[in-house]
């Protein structure tokens, strides 16, 4: 006796016929008669009783569905508490080039997990490939056999700045406008390091390690400090600044999580619900 042969007894018991029950399991139906005259065979009487063409379960039959539906409810508990223990102790590698979109994973990632950022998205690829990371998070999609790819969030990078700055009047501002004040950043925001960087070489940036440290010195300092429209959230009730955005088209990113196909079953849920994280709760890393 086998679980496929349950399988289609139950199915044929709810779906009233061998087609439908065939069609729901997308089974050949040629394929389900067969199994379930084994499943006869084995048990040496009917368990349906052939009426012009209708298959009418009997007594038998009705037994053997009521046992078959609570051995199939057992395997699904097996199996969801199996991979529950797997998950729980298993601890993930998961790396990116921003710190706010893996934060948004690490949310609803229910392993244990560490953590990395890199600034270079050729040492994240490097790394994916050689099976250190279990996903990364690249500011640009991968279409590749085998490997999943999804959406994370878009990002907007802003300058916050106290209003009475002298450019606290400003709608919006391009990184020319902004190139040679002088800002504070903490030093583990990945990509945008390179961006803000490259773009702003006239600027001089405090950069600081410490995430505590640097919010005191945001508190205390009147020197720009970079938000993004994922962490301003955060930030409003916090700290008395103007967010101004970044209006050009680098200071804009779209971010995607890749990772093989085989671990779908550890970030699928993660994906269909990661338009639901609150990034007011964000905290850097």
């Amino acid at each position: 006796m086998e679980l496929y042969q349950l399988e289609y007894l139950v199915a044929i018991y709810e779906h009233k016929t061998i087609l439908k029950a065939a069609q729901a399991l997308n089974v050949a139906q040629p394929s389900m008669t067969k199994a379930i005259k084994k499943l006869e065979d084995e048990f040496g009487f009917l368990l349906f009783d052939r009426n012009k063409n209708r298959l009418v379960i009997n007594e038998a039959g009705l037994c053997a569905v009521e046992h078959a539906q609570s051995v199939l409810k057992e395997i699904n508990n097996l199996k969801r508490a199996t991979i529950k223990t797997h998950q729980n102790n298993l601890v993930l590698n998961l790396a990116s080039n921003a710190p706010a979109p893996l934060w948004a994973v690490n949310q609803l990632v229910t392993s244990k997990v560490n953590n990395f950022i890199s600034r270079d998205n050729e040492t994240l690829i490097k790394g994916f490939n050689n099976l250190e990371y279990d996903l990364i998070i690249l500011d640009y999609p991968i279409n590749k056999p085998n490997i999943k790819c999804h959406k994370v969030c878009d990002e907007q990078l802003f300058i916050a700045v106290k209003p009475n700055h002298e450019l606290s009047h400003k709608a919006e501002v391009t990184f020319d406008d902004i190139n040679g004040y002088n800002i504070l950043q903490i030093s583990n925001v990945g990509y945008w390091y390179e961006v803000t960087t490259e773009h702003l070489p006239l600027s001089k940036f405090v950069l600081q390690e410490n995430v505590e440290n640097y919010n005191i010195l945001v508190e205390a300092s009147d020197l720009p400090v970079f938000r993004t429209n994922l962490t301003i959230e955060k930030y409003r009730d916090k700290e008395n600044r103007v967010y101004i955005p970044i209006t050009d088209p680098e200071a804009k990113l779209s971010f995607y999580a890749i990772y093989h196909q085989r671990n779908d079953h550890l970030f699928k849920s993660v994906f269909e619900n990661i338009h639901k994280v609150d990034y007011s709760k964000f905290k850097p890393f």
